[in-house]
């Protein structure tokens, strides 16, 4: 079989018409067969095959193909055979794939010619259209620029990175399956994630550390009435602060205040490990979050 495969200026297809049709309508003998991807919605390309016959079996050859862009929305491709011989061996087959097109209904007039090469002059022509309907998804993009980690020096803080809502599935290069992925490490950091009809879009950021140490948040407290160490706080320098939370392992909010000078002194709570959620401005007035845990030891 005679295959030609042209890779064209193209995009994400998520439907395609599909159509046979054009078979010898005007009596000359020669017919063309056209059939685009029925239903592609998670590739980043779109193919039309166009097959060329003629019913007296002659022996054709594709010479050339043009692809005129009549606007953004509608195409014509003119394929030109030439007769090389009286039998045939196969019918051409052509198969030409688009990539990046934009979303709407998009037009393709097939035009397919055969000129008489050994007797000179047109031989036979026919026709078909198909219609592309594209949909691409929007762009998965839940990073702007590096996320900053706020470390001190026991390394108990971690950074929360969101890999945003309305998706079936997440998966991060650090094996988590969640949406939401907590880190105490600089690097950099990929999340994969499936959305509702069954596409993956991946987005990858770097976090960085910007902690100076400004704050310093101890990471256990002992509430047992020695006055050594009774109260969990805070303690930081040039820092606006705005507020502290506490929950306990279910989630439940517990204790919050915002007054650095406050602290939680663990008051009918349980033996065990907290976490604490704590908002304030540094010095440069740039809102900063600190998610860690804290142990309650008795």
């Amino acid at each position: 079989m005679k295959k030609l495969y042209l890779y064209l200026s193209a995009l994400f297809i998520v439907f395609l018409a599909e159509g046979v049709k054009a078979q010898n309508v005007d009596g000359d003998g020669m017919f063309i067969s056209v059939t685009a991807d029925s239903i592609v919605t998670c590739q980043d390309d779109a193919s039309i095959n166009i097959k060329t016959c003629h019913l007296g079996q002659l022996d054709i050859d594709l010479t050339s193909v043009m692809i005129t862009n009549i606007n953004p929305f509608e195409t014509e491709i003119s394929l030109v055979h030439c007769r090389v011989g009286t039998i045939a061996i196969d019918c051409p087959d052509t198969t030409l794939l688009f990539q990046s097109l934009p979303n709407g209904i998009h037009k393709f007039i097939i035009k397919s010619t055969v000129e008489d090469c050994i007797g000179g002059g047109f031989f036979a022509q026919d026709e078909d259209t198909v219609f592309i309907i594209v949909n691409r998804p929007a762009v998965f993009n839940p990073f702007v620029g590096n996320e900053i980690l706020c470390e001190n020096g026991s390394f108990d803080y971690f950074l929360e990175l969101d890999a945003l809502s309305g998706f079936a599935e997440y998966h991060w290069s650090t094996g988590s399956d969640g949406r939401f992925l907590l880190v105490q490490d600089e690097g950099v950091y990929s999340v994969t994630v499936k959305d509702m009809s069954g596409c993956f879009h991946s987005d990858t950021v770097e976090v960085v550390s910007d902690c100076n140490s400004n704050v310093y948040i101890p990471n256990s407290f002992t509430p047992n009435g020695d006055a050594i160490n009774d109260e969990f706080r805070i303690y930081g320098s040039e820092i606006d602060f705005d507020r502290m939370m506490i929950f306990n392992r279910w989630g439940e909010l517990i204790f919050e205040t915002t007054n650095i000078d406050t602290g939680w002194g663990g008051q009918n709570s349980p033996i065990g490990v907290y976490v604490y959620r704590v908002h304030y401005k540094n010095s440069d007035r740039v809102r900063k979050k600190i998610i860690g845990s804290v142990s309650l030891i008795r």
